[in-house]
């Protein structure tokens, strides 16, 4: 089991205030599989959390941006939960971001989680 941590980014149609100002999500999923399969379960699942949607002023997109980190949890306490439930992965954690915060953040992703931002 791993746990992935990974920036979304949310950009509006028109654009109506400057990009500086978007707002980003940092997510956190468990996963469980085989550690050389964690990497494509997790791109699979975050690209499958993009959206689009309304607002009063035009249209959203939340866009995944990069994997920031994989760890390997020193306990597998979750296991019964995925077993049971019949899961591959779980979000526990998720939090609203400044592009400076976000920014921070994606100074430190290693290069094999790398992606384009856009």
């Amino acid at each position: 089991m791993f746990s992935v941590s990974a920036l979304f980014v949310c950009d509006h149609k028109p654009m109506s205030f400057q990009k500086k100002d978007r707002l980003w999500e940092e997510k956190i999923v468990c996963i469980c599989c085989d550690e050389d399969k964690v990497m494509t379960i997790a791109d699979e699942y975050f690209r499958n959390e993009e959206i689009d949607y309304e607002t009063q002023k035009g249209m959203a997109s939340w866009r995944f941006v990069h994997i920031i980190d994989i760890y390997k949890p020193v306990e597998d306490t979750l296991d019964r939960l995925f077993q049971n439930q019949g899961l591959k992965v779980i979000e526990f954690f998720s939090r609203l971001l400044t592009e400076q915060q976000a920014k921070s953040m994606l100074k430190n992703v290693p290069g094999e989680y790398r992606r384009d931002v856009r």
